[in-house]
C-alpha cells in the first residue's frame, strides 16, 4: 500500500541521498516535499487540496497520535503531522521526517456503508505502515541504493540495463512493504489496536 518511498523515482534522482544523513536533514527533505505539495503555487503537479473534512482530519490526527506515541524507540522523529487530502484516490502515502498523508477516498472505503463511519482499527494498521515507512527510514535507504544502483548499471550491459532496474525497484520495493507490513503491525498492536485490523487489511 499505499504509498511509502517510490524507488523507481529515486532512482532517477540519487542526489538527495548525500544531505539525508541525519534526523535533521531528513525532517528538511521531507518538509519540502510535503510543503510543495501542498502548495497550489509550487507548479508541481501532484498538488492535492487539504479535506474539508473535519471530523476525517480530528480521527486520523487522533488515532496518527497515538500511534506515533509508541514509535518514539524506533526513530529519531518527535514531530509527526498527520492531513486528510482531498482526493478521491485509495491511499495515503508518507514523507521523511513525519509526515503522512491520508486520501478521503480511502477513508470512504473504511467506512461504514450504512452508518457512515470510519474503521478505527483499519485506518490504525494504515497509519501504522504510513508510519513504520518513515520510522524504518525507507526513503532514505531507498536513496542510497539507487546510488548503488546507478553504479552497477554503468558497469551492465545496456541491452540488460532496463531489465535490471526494474528487477531491483521491484525487489526493494518489496523488502520495504514487507518490513513497513511487519513493524506497523507491532506499533498497532503496541497502540492497543487488535492485530486482526492488520491481519484485514493485509490479506492476499
Amino acid at each position: 500500500l499505499l504509498g511509502g518511498p517510490a524507488p523507481a523515482s529515486l532512482a532517477q534522482s540519487t542526489r538527495a541521498v548525500f544531505v539525508i544523513n541525519d534526523p535533521l536533514s531528513e525532517y528538511a527533505v521531507g518538509k519540502r516535499d510535503f510543503d510543495s505539495e501542498s502548495n497550489p503555487q509550487s507548479g508541481r503537479q501532484r498538488y492535492v487540496p487539504p479535506s474539508a473534512n473535519k471530523p476525517w482530519q480530528a480521527l486520523v490526527e487522533r488515532v496518527g497520535r497515538r500511534l506515533a506515541a509508541v514509535v518514539s524507540a524506533d526513530t529519531e522523529v518527535s514531530e509527526w503531522t498527520f492531513v486528510v487530502r482531498k482526493s478521491k484516490g485509495v491511499n495515503a502515502h508518507a514523507h521523511p521526517g513525519g509526515f503522512v498523508c491520508v486520501n478521503e477516498g480511502l477513508l470512504a472505503w473504511l467506512a461504514d456503508p450504512r452508518t457512515k463511519q470510519v474503521d478505527e482499527g483499519r485506518l490504525a494498521a494504515v497509519l501504522a505502515h504510513e508510519i513504520a515507512h518513515v520510522a524504518r527510514q525507507h526513503f532514505s535507504n531507498a536513496l542510497k541504493q539507487a546510488v548503488a544502483l546507478r553504479e552497477y548499471l554503468r558497469l551492465t550491459d545496456k541491452e540488460k540495463e532496463e531489465k535490471n532496474r526494474a528487477a531491483f525497484v521491484a525487489a526493494f520495493s518489496r523488502a520495504n512493504e514487507i518490513e513497513a507490513a511487519q513493524y506497523g503491525a507491532l506499533y498497532l498492536v503496541r497502540a492497543g489496536y487488535r492485530f486482526a485490523a492488520a491481519l484485514h487489511m493485509w490479506k492476499p
